[in-house]
């Protein structure tokens, strides 16, 4: 309780004195001033009595007092509701809208000793299966997901400030590749629309080269030009062999290779590309054969495995080496080598030089002609598919080559079904000289003059030069999503072969927006016509619960923002109400959204998306987003009740009535029946007052037209009129006061003519209830599972005290309800709200030009260990209060404070008849946290004071008044920050202090 002021403050001796400085002037010939002389006795008796009515009338009754404040316009502050986040479930699988009217209530859980707390929607909601499912953050060409942390209660994440450069990769996919596992070489080649005019620009020199093992991508060897090959641009020769095994990318199964991209081009051009090709180079052994057939006379199957007789022990015309080979015959124009290894310990019979081997491939009518060999080389006439033969028809190793046909089709052979070569000897046979002897039966058998000794193959290896072929498959994964370009790459390489120009492909399409922006995926679009999102952010100053309503400072920030969602192939301006203060504080943003949003795919998702773009401007500080809540509304802690019965007017002055609902809020709606319509004068004043329906012509049950007109409340009748339509509502008596007919109009008397049509009862600190608690729906609605309180209920407040309310009155008086000064600032921030338990007004104006106002929240209970901070919801009230009250023009911040910490190291000596040092040790830690505590702290106990410096001499005169100390030996300070020992802890004007470890270091005393 602040004292009464002193009317005067004169005392006993200043009475005295100036009494004996008048004697001169009022009579002269007095000139004995001793206190023995008896004049003086009587002077000395009137000061003494002068001083006690003085300091009778110093003590105005505390009555007297009150109806001062009173007659000053000051009463006690009406309780204060707590608003909650409100945040409705609807069944599993529903899909659709449950609307929810404004004024439903829910409640917490009654449990024993304790009645249920009951909250009120402010609103209408409109409530949908549709979370938040996915939300990006882009920073030039950096991407970071923040999908799981949203649905981490502990995790947080910085807004426009993506640290992930995203993994942008090509990959490859086609049967080729499976080569590798032998050692082959594969050449990739890009056909870029731009040719590059330097190394650093080659497209395929920017990727770093992988390969599937079954396990994990690991690197492949490669060169980016190959010995006997020419060298050109954009090719890269990947080298095996290495264990590649198949693997699933987006659906497909084949055997991939995959570039990362290690380094981003200047010029986004280089990602322009008309085709992408592979070629296969064998540099090892090739391929075996898949089948090899010899007929005679019947099929005879060859074993590969080991030496063969291609055309039996003695090879004669028509003898014929069926060779089935699906992988290299599929090859379509492709230059197939068949490699052919004779066992070089037996040397074959040199043929005749008419011997032909003919090599047939069949055409789905018969077997056609690929091209004759003969011992002396292929003939001439054979040159359509480029047929090569330098075995010589079998007489030595060597290779046979050709174009395959792309006629070439399949043929079962000897019930086998495949893709078939046969060489079939045509003229002659394998022998050389002889003729022809009769037999005993008179037959005639021919014999060689030499021992035919046939070719035996120790091994067939196929191989074959397809040239250039389009990839089978090309998926690009950017930006989290997948694209596929097959068909594109398909249809351009196609087009290059025919020499034409093709459209170019941008492979990878970089943000080229140069903004930061964050992304939000939903499943569905948002139902309502203004739907709204509430964002939970973590500020840095670790409030506990950051409610904003009704107030968008976009004009205060130095910042834009823009909404945007993702519509029509485009991103789409969206018009928005943002109540979290451009992401300063939690809050909902509502949105206008556009008719039929619909989905699109981004970042891999096909989702309904919309974001935020950082256009210019910057922040104090990163803000930290936690969650992002959907059907969300505010609800405040009150019961809203309709067309309460308050009595009948008696026509005397005075009338006063008991209200029904206890204890009433702000905001209460009265109306009276009076017997006839007021004059045109009265109800201008009326209406300016109340607005344009506060008169009202209603019809009776009898037919009859009845008056009703809604009454205006104020703090008292000092102002009011014969014909002001005033009322006072007493919160503290719960009732309605009427005036005297001088000063508000009396009601007519009348039965049942006073009724008030809506007031809100609730309220108090028992609203400010825990995060979790708000479970119960006190109304059955189909298809809403329940309710959740994400966030705890903040800014209830009870009636204010007598105290309280002296204690802001001087301050009041000062101000007089405008702030000018930063006094009255501090003092009209009290007013705003009796949870307001300290406020100052910073001397400056901040870098932004704004009037600092910085309050902590009251606590009836002091926790050493808290950091006090206001929440946004009385951050918003005591704003608002001070809007109205300011003068035009200024612009206005309203938080809370700053903390510093501080370390205390004490090394001191107890008494020497301490015996428990805990306990003294706990003392003194309360003791010095009491003593820097912004509440109860200070040199006078009423609290630190704001940017007040702490000195060592402060910290050793708290310890002295410690009866268990017997003496300090040492103190230092150390800066939480710096972590650097300092000889005082100096403070901005915005700074507390906030006491952190408190280390002792102690003994008893000897002595």
């Amino acid at each position: 309780m602040i004292p009464s002021p002193n009317l005067d403050d004169k005392t006993y001796k200043e009475i005295l004195e100036e009494a004996r400085s008048l004697i001169p002037h009022y009579t002269p010939e007095w000139t004995n001033h001793n206190p023995s002389d008896p004049g003086m006795t009587l002077v000395e008796l009137f000061a003494w009595m002068t001083e006690m009515v003085l300091y009778r009338l110093n003590k105005v009754p505390q009555k007297t007092y009150l109806a001062l404040l009173d007659l000053m316009g000051l009463t006690l502050s009406p309780p204060q509701a707590s608003r909650v986040l409100l945040k409705f479930h609807p069944v599993a699988g529903y899909d659709g809208n449950i609307v929810l009217e404004k004024g439903l209530q829910v409640s917490t859980a009654r449990s024993e000793g304790q009645e249920a707390v009951t909250f009120e929607t402010e609103k209408r909601l409109i409530v949908q299966n549709n979370a938040l499912s996915a939300c990006f953050s882009r920073t030039g060409t950096q991407i970071t997901d923040h999908s799981e942390l949203l649905n981490d209660p502990t995790g947080a994440f910085p807004l426009f400030s993506a640290a992930e450069e995203v993994e942008r990769i090509l990959y490859l996919g086609g049967d080729v590749f499976r080569y590798l596992q032998e050692p082959n070489i594969i050449c990739i080649s890009v056909d870029q629309e731009e040719d590059s005019s330097s190394v650093e620009n080659e497209l395929i020199r920017l990727f770093h080269w992988e390969f599937w093992d079954g396990d994990r991508w690991s690197p492949l060897e490669l060169d980016y030009y190959l010995a006997g090959e020419k060298k050109v641009t954009n090719r890269v020769f990947l080298k095996g062999p290495v264990n590649i095994d198949k693997k699933e990318i987006e659906g497909r199964e084949d055997f991939f290779i995959r570039g990362k991209l290690e380094a981003l081009p200047e010029d986004p051009r280089t990602f322009d590309v008309r085709a992408l090709s592979s070629r296969l180079i064998f540099s090892g052994d090739g391929l075996s054969p898949d089948s090899c057939l010899f007929n005679s006379t019947g099929f005879s199957p060859l074993d590969l495995d080991k030496d063969f007789l291609p055309f039996g022990d003695s090879p004669v015309v028509d003898d014929i080496l069926y060779i089935a080979a699906d992988e290299v015959f599929s090859k379509k124009e492709a230059r197939i080598s068949l490699n052919i290894l004779l066992n070089e310990a037996v040397k074959p019979s040199l043929p005749a030089d008419t011997l032909t081997m003919r090599y047939e491939y069949w055409d789905g009518r018969d077997w056609m002609i690929l091209g004759i060999s003969r011992p002396g080389g292929q003939m001439a006439s054979a040159g359509e598919y480029m047929f090569r033969d330098s075995t010589l028809a079998f007489s030595r190793s060597g290779a046979v080559s050709f174009i395959c046909p792309s006629n070439l089709v399949e043929r079962e052979v000897n019930g086998q079904k495949g893709l078939w070569i046969r060489i079939r000897i045509g003229v002659d046979d394998m022998g050389k000289g002889g003729g022809y002897t009769q037999d005993g039966g008179g037959g005639w058998s021919w014999y060689f003059s030499e021992k035919i000794v046939a070719p035996l193959v120790s091994r067939i290896r196929m191989t074959y030069d397809a040239g250039f072929r389009s990839v089978e498959s090309v998926l690009v994964h950017s930006d989290y999503a997948c694209t596929d370009y097959t068909d594109e790459m398909a249809r351009n390489f196609v087009s290059l072969e025919k020499s034409e120009n093709p459209p170019s492909v941008r492979l990878i399409r970089l943000n080229d927006e140069g903004v930061p922006t964050v992304c939000f995926g939903f499943e569905k679009p948002l139902a309502g016509d203004r739907p709204s999102l509430f964002f939970e952010l973590d500020e840095a100053d670790g409030r506990e619960d950051f409610y904003a309503d009704s107030y968008s400072s976009h004009s205060r920030r130095q910042l834009s923002l823009r909404w945007e969602c993702f519509h029509k192939d485009k991103w789409v301006k969206l018009n928005v109400n943002d109540y979290t203060d451009s992401f300063h504080r939690s809050g909902f943003v509502e949105f206008d959204m556009p008719e039929e949003w619909e989905l699109s795919d981004q970042f891999g998702r096909e989702l309904c998306w919309m974001r935020v773009v950082f256009e210019s401007g910057s922040f104090e500080s990163v803000p930290l987003l936690k969650n992002v809540h959907t059907n969300g509304v505010y609800g405040s802690h009150c019961r809203t009740f309709k067309d309460d019965k308050l009595g009948s007017g008696s026509g005397s002055p005075h009338q006063e009535y008991d209200i029904l609902r206890n204890p009433v809020l702000p905001g209460a709606v009265l109306e009276v029946r009076e017997e006839t319509y007021p004059p045109q004068s009265e109800r201008e004043v009326i209406e300016k007052e109340e607005g344009p329906d506060a008169v009202r012509l209603v019809k009776a049950d009898d037919g009859s037209e009845e008056v009703w007109v809604r009454y205006h409340q104020v703090r008292n009748f000092y102002e009011s009129g014969a014909a002001s339509r005033h009322y006072v509502l007493d919160y503290e008596r719960n009732r309605i006061l009427f005036g005297d007919g001088k000063r508000g109009v009396i009601p007519p008397r009348a039965k049942n003519n006073i009724v008030m049509r809506e007031c809100r009862a609730g309220g108090g600190l028992a609203g400010n209830v825990g995060a979790g608690t708000v479970k119960i729906l006190r109304k059955s609605i189909p298809f809403l599972a329940g309710v959740e309180n994400p966030l705890p209920a903040r800014g209830g407040a009870d009636l204010e005290d007598l105290d309280n309310l002296k204690k802001r009155a001087s301050g009041v008086f000062r101000s007089r309800n405008r702030a000018v000064t930063s006094e009255d600032y501090a003092w009209l921030a009290y007013e705003a709200s009796s949870s307001v338990g300290r406020a100052v007004c910073l001397p400056k104006v901040n870098n932004r030009g704004e009037i600092v106002v910085i309050i902590l929240p009251r606590r009836e209970k002091i926790d050493l260990e808290e950091k006090l901070y206001p929440s946004s919801e009385l951050v918003r009230r005591v704003r608002e209060y001070l809007d109205e009250r300011k003068l035009v023009g200024s612009r206005l911040c309203v938080s809370g404070p700053l903390y510093k910490r501080v370390t205390l190291q004490i090394r001191l000596v107890f008494r020497k008849e301490i015996v428990e040092t805990h306990s003294a040790r706990e003392d003194i830690s309360r003791v010095l946290k009491e003593a820097l505590h912004p509440l109860v702290g200070g040199e006078e106990g009423k609290g630190w004071e704001y940017g007040e410096s702490l000195q060592k001499e402060f910290v050793q005169r708290t310890l002295d008044r410690i009866k268990s100390v017997h003496h300090i030996e040492d103190i230092r300070l150390v800066d939480g920050e710096s972590g650097m020992e300092q000889d005082m802890i100096t403070l901005r004007p915005d700074e507390l202090l906030y006491p952190g470890e408190i280390i002792l270091e102690d003994r008893r005393s000897e002595f």
